[in-house]
């Protein structure tokens, strides 16, 4: 759906199209008629603001998490989905796949361009990594320092997203989703950068559960509710104006 002023109406915007479910979408920020959105299996995009849609990655599974435009080059597009993480160096014409393992939520540094930051899943250690490249994507290093870590049998791996601020940039904020231990019910906690990824702090200790009036359960509607639907519902916003200000949604 479309809307031209500020949320108050809205029109369907994709009945020229077969999208389905859209799991990702991104505004072109040089030009709002280009938009990409992506779905269960295919990568989208309009370059009339809605009116028509043409498929410009389409693969079985794909499942698109997140997709990014680098706003200092905005043919450079990053499409972040179950089957790894995608590159296009000309506006969505081509793609090159750079990393192969579930992409979760992908990142472009405020004021410094080429530094992409993407959050990982790996399926061994049963957790979600953070790796930065620092040359426009092309290639990644993972950043442990401070990350989380667990190696108890009955950890969950539910995925995570991330947000950068340009009050401050050099400053990432983590959520977290899954289990680190029994006992754990969706969250797992908020880790923060203030140095552009390569060192992290865990802000509101202990990792996981118990969970308290001191230490809240940010995946559920309270600490003791049962119900949590982890990465499905998950959001992370820092404020563009207080890089201390920061929002999560989850259920």
């Amino acid at each position: 759906f479309k809307s031209i002023d500020k949320g108050m109406n809205w029109t369907f915007a994709s009945w020229n199209s077969n999208i389905k479910t859209v799991s990702a979408i991104k505004v072109d920020p040089n030009n709002a008629d280009v938009v990409f959105a992506g779905d269960g299996g295919q990568v989208y995009k309009t370059n009339d603001g809605g009116e028509n849609w043409d498929v410009i990655l389409s693969e079985g599974g794909l499942g698109v998490n997140d997709i990014s435009i680098n706003p200092k080059n905005n043919q450079l597009i990053f499409a972040g989905t179950n089957l790894g993480l995608y590159r296009s160096e000309n506006g969505g014409v081509d793609w090159t796949k750079v990393m192969q393992e579930k992409i979760w939520d992908i990142e472009v540094q405020y004021g410094q361009e080429d530094n992409i930051f993407i959050l990982m899943s790996n399926e061994n250690e049963v957790k979600t990594e953070f790796w930065k490249s620092t040359d426009q994507g092309l290639n990644f290093s993972k950043k442990e320092n401070g990350w989380y870590s667990s190696d108890d049998p009955a950890r969950v791996n539910g995925g995570a997203r991330m947000t950068v601020t340009p009050a401050d940039v050099d400053r990432i904020y983590v959520i977290l989703i899954g289990a680190s231990k029994p006992g754990d019910n969706g969250y797992i906690g908020v880790y923060r950068s203030m140095d552009a990824g390569e060192s992290w702090e865990l802000t509101d200790p202990p990792i996981g559960g118990p969970y308290d009036d001191g230490h809240n359960n940010l995946a559920t509607l309270s600490n003791t509710n049962t119900l949590q639907q982890g990465y499905y519902n998950l959001s992370i916003a820092a404020s563009h104006d207080n890089a201390d200000d920061l929002l999560v949604g989850a259920l």
